[in-house]
């Protein structure tokens, strides 16, 4: 059966291979024939290469011998000895911040040329959590004599007295305040727009001399110091205020206020109220006043940002009429506290008291009454920061629309000799550019440099009298070591136009006021100082006629216990 297939496939194979044969034979006998016919090209021949698949798998031998690694090693060390020796530090402790030790009194005591004393005296509380107390008394004066403009010899005596004593008690979110205080404040009237040897009048009256003024206030207040979404914020207080001056002059104040503000998520909202009722006797105008303020904001913040938006008003029962004025402020964080730029729009009605006035210039008439002042708008901007942790600044812009603002003149009609100051009245417009520069160097070295150039506009006066356009002042403390200190305070006020007595224009030369004080703190409980004042020993005029003490200096020791 074997041999039968054999013989089959083999037939098969000779057949086919024959085949193939005669027919490689036609092929070729055609093409030998058909050689001479002419081939038609159609298209250039193009060679055409199929994309190749790679082969992106690496192969992968699966190996059936394992090795096993199976040894063991030993690390002989050794110390090497080097030259360097390190500090040994101590190890650290966790304490809580030191509490320095406060003293229970404070007295100080020093005398100076002119025949002037100085004298200090603190007592109070030592550190209690649930109350505090103090009681103070300072003195400052003088009964020495200056040589005037006149070339005479004049008595330029002046004291201030100061006796004030408070209390608080604090509670857990709140505390209840109480001070009262007793002012007396002594000025010669030694300014003479009139040369004395030219007035002819037998009208010297003693009493007319000088000015005492005596002040007593008495204040009262509750408030809270928590900021908590459920209770509000409140501050209430009640003043009362008595004034008596030369001439029977007399002013008591009543003042209560009330301030609430509430905590929301994002926003506060509060209101501020003030009533003020004045009683005055003696003065030119003698009726009794009423005031009131009611100023409502609302205050929003973000992570960068603060604004408060509201109104400030005020009735004034006097002339019947209902200020009101904006008060818009804005502060943004541009880099964490180290630049921000803020702008304020506000405006006010200010009572010009009497204790306010003779306050500021203690020669006035003493029956004078002075209008009040609208601020009608007040636009405060500028930009302020932090260069350093040590060097602050601030830049900035005032303009101020003020009516019926005041301006001291000389008052021709008072007395003979031209010694006391009028007001004169105008509305102005000013434009203030300012800045600040400090550097606090730790408890070492503080430095405080301010400086402003204003310009005015004025309705009907020919020049703001006795302001100026230019003021600075430098202010410096350094600690040489832990028992040395010195410091220094400039004072630069420009030229200020006055209006003589005869109705012309005049100018005050520049005012520049050099004090310096070193302190010598022998132990923890006695110290010693000198103190000068206008070393640069100038006539030096604070209002028309009226100089300061020239070179001026006092030496004292103070007390701790």
């Amino acid at each position: 059966m074997k041999t039968i297939k054999f013989t089959i496939l083999s037939l098969l194979i000779l057949a086919s291979t024959t085949i193939l044969a005669q027919n490689s034979k036609v092929v070729r006998e055609s093409i030998k024939t058909d050689s001479t016919q002419e081939v038609m090209v159609q298209k250039e021949y193009i060679p055409i290469i199929r994309e190749a698949e790679r082969i992106t798998l690496l192969p992968d031998f699966q190996d059936t011998a394992k090795v096993q690694l199976d040894f063991t090693y030993d690390i002989q060390s050794s110390v090497v000895y080097g030259t360097f020796s390190p500090r040994e530090i101590q190890p650290a402790k966790l304490m809580g911040e030191p509490i320095f030790p406060i003293e229970h009194a404070y007295v100080l005591l020093g005398l100076g040329n002119y025949l002037s004393g100085i004298g200090q005296l603190r007592v109070g509380s030592l550190r209690q959590e649930e109350y505090q107390w103090f009681f103070g008394a300072d003195y400052h004066g003088s009964l020495g004599k200056i040589t005037d403009q006149w070339e005479k010899s004049v008595d330029a005596s002046f004291s201030d007295t100061e006796i004030l004593a408070g209390g608080k008690r604090l509670f857990k979110r709140s505390a209840l305040e109480g001070k009262i205080q007793f002012n007396q404040n002594n000025r010669q009237y030694y300014g003479t727009a009139t040369n004395p040897d030219s007035v002819i009048t037998t009208e010297l009256i003693d009493d007319n001399d000088f000015q005492k003024v005596t002040k007593f206030m008495a204040n009262i207040s509750l408030y809270s110091f928590t900021q908590s979404k459920s209770n509000p914020n409140f501050n209430t207080s009640f003043t009362f205020n008595h004034l008596k001056a030369e001439q029977n002059i007399i002013e008591d104040m009543f003042t209560a206020k009330i301030n609430i503000d509430k905590y929301y998520d994002a926003q506060f909202l509060g209101v501020e109220t003030k009533f003020q009722y004045i009683i005055t006797e003696g003065l030119m105008d003698t009726v009794n006043n009423l005031m009131v303020d009611f100023n409502p904001w609302l205050g929003l913040f973000g992570k960068t940002w603060q604004i408060q938006a509201g109104v400030n008003t005020t009735y004034d029962e006097k002339n019947t009429k209902y200020h009101i004025y904006p008060n818009i402020k804005l502060h943004y964080n541009i880099a964490a506290f180290f630049l921000v730029p803020y702008i304020e729009i506000t405006g006010n009605y200010q009572i010009n008291t009497f204790e306010r006035i003779i306050a500021e210039n203690y020669f006035i008439n003493p029956r004078l009454w002075v209008t009040p002042t609208e601020n009608r708008i007040i636009v405060n901007g500028g930009l302020r920061g932090m260069v350093s942790s040590r060097l602050g600044f601030n830049i900035n812009f005032n303009y101020q629309k003020t009516d019926n603002q005041y301006f001291y003149v000389i008052d021709t009609l008072a007395d003979p000799f031209n010694r006391l100051f009028n007001v004169e009245y105008d509305n102005i417009s000013a434009i203030t550019i300012g800045g600040e520069l400090t550097w606090k160097q730790s408890d070492e070295l503080n430095i405080i440099l301010r400086g402003q150039y204003s310009t005015f506009t004025m309705d009907s006066l020919s020049a703001p009298w006795h302001t100026p356009r230019v003021k600075a002042d430098l202010t410096t403390r350094y600690r040489m070591y832990d028992k040395f200190t010195i410091s220094g305070d400039l004072f630069f006020r420009g030229e200020q136009p006055i209006k003589k007595i005869n109705g012309t224009e005049g100018t005050l030369d520049p005012l520049v006021d050099i004090n310096i004080m070193a302190e010598y703190q022998l132990n923890r409980i006695i110290g010693f100082f000198i103190r000068g004042g206008n070393l640069l020993n100038r006539r030096q005029y604070v209002y028309d006629n009226y100089m300061l003490h020239r070179l001026n200096f006092k030496i004292g020791a103070k007390l701790l216990f």
